[in-house]
């Protein structure tokens, strides 16, 4: 038994460098986790809770299990998202070279928040940021996974079954090429820090059986397919 108190667990990530384990967690009502994981230690569920039980019709701290606060008894995530559910899934530690300035960032899909997450760490692995890419927020999608492929592109999934890249910019914004049935771009920014002439790419996803590969390795067959494609 490594450690206790995780409600729904949904996405796993080991830091690059390290044996350190990250895991994204579902709360109940609010109260969604980024964690990592220690050996021995308690991570509050169902005793304490940001999020609040179903019974209450909205999320508040007063429903808050256990007053919602974690320590010093229990450890404290990372983050924590209240009052609404994003409902983080997938998640993957950026050491890409592709994109220098987002090196060391987790980025985590989202299920109910329809979104992808950029979470930004200090020395310590405590979060300093987080962000919602707008670009992704705007295609209204369920993002199940996102992976780093070995090109230093970030590979997204869908829950509608179709996958998106973020391949390193290649040409000045504006010479952008787009390819499949869906494109946009993403340009210079000093809030999330995006490389400019950053693009999106959405293809159908591979026609492989729901119940013979993992969504890790869906992401890989991604790649892949992606590879043949150029």
């Amino acid at each position: 038994l490594w450690s206790i108190g995780h409600r729904n667990p949904q996405g796993a990530a080991v830091k690059p460098g390290t044996s350190d384990l990250w895991l994204t967690e579902h709360g109940p009502q609010g109260g969604d986790e980024l964690n990592r994981v220690i050996a021995g230690r308690n991570y509050g569920w169902p005793l304490v809770s940001y999020g609040c039980p179903y019974s209450f019709p909205e999320s508040v701290p007063s429903c808050r299990p256990g007053g919602g606060t974690h320590a010093p008894t229990y450890e404290e995530p990372k983050t924590y998202w209240v009052p609404t559910s994003t409902a983080p899934a997938g998640m993957t530690f950026y050491d890409g070279a592709g994109f220098p300035e987002w090196r060391g960032n987790i980025f985590v899909g989202a299920l109910a928040g329809q979104t992808l997450w950029r979470v930004v760490l200090d020395g310590s692995d405590n979060v300093t940021s987080r962000e919602e890419v707008a670009e992704v927020k705007a295609l209204g999608k369920r993002i199940r996974d996102v992976v780093q492929g070995p090109d230093g592109w970030l590979y997204l999934l869908t829950d509608d079954g179709r996958w998106a890249i973020a391949p390193p910019p290649v040409a000045p914004v504006g010479e952008l090429e787009t390819a499949g049935d869906m494109a946009f771009s993403w340009s210079s920014s000093d809030t999330y820090g995006e490389p400019p002439g950053t693009t999106f790419q959405s293809y159908p996803a591979p026609e492989i059986p729901d119940d013979d590969l993992a969504l890790d390795e869906l992401g890989r067959h991604a790649v892949a397919e992606h590879a043949q494609r150029e």
